[in-house]
C-alpha cells in the first residue's frame, strides 16, 4: 500500500477549474481534493498535461496558484502547490476597479455645464 506524504488534512470536493499552460494552452478538470500543500485533479483522458502548470479556480474566489505534479494515474494526478520563490509564472495584474461617470459628471471634470 502506497504510504501517505501528504502534509495537513485532505477535503474532498468537486471544484471546476482551469490549467493554464506556459504556452497558453487551457484545459478544463475538475479538483477532487485539497490539503494545505496540494490537491488531485481529475482531467480529459485525451489532455496532455506538463509536468508544471498555474491551477485558475472557475466561479470562487480563489487566487491562481503554481503547481508541480508529483503523480499520475489514468485521467488523476497529484500536485503540489509551489511556493512563489519556486514559482516561474508571472501572475495575472490585479484587476483594477473602475468607477462610472455619469454624462453631468463628465461635463462638470470636463469645465462645461450640462
Amino acid at each position: 500500500m502506497d504510504q501517505e506524504r501528504r502534509f495537513g488534512r485532505r477535503e474532498a470536493v468537486e471544484i471546476r477549474a482551469r490549467l493554464l499552460t506556459e504556452g497558453g494552452r487551457a484545459i478544463e478538470v475538475v479538483v477532487r481534493d485539497l490539503s494545505f500543500s496540494g490537491c488531485k485533479i481529475e482531467k480529459p483522458d485525451y489532455a496532455q498535461v506538463p509536468d508544471t502548470f498555474t491551477l485558475s479556480y472557475i466561479g470562487i474566489d480563489k487566487p491562481d496558484v503554481d503547481v508541480a505534479v508529483v503523480w499520475r494515474r489514468g485521467n488523476e494526478l497529484g500536485a503540489r502547490f509551489l511556493s512563489i520563490e519556486e514559482s516561474h509564472t508571472p501572475k495575472r495584474a490585479p484587476v483594477v476597479e473602475v468607477q462610472k461617470l455619469s454624462i453631468s459628471d463628465l461635463r462638470k471634470i470636463a469645465g462645461r455645464a450640462g
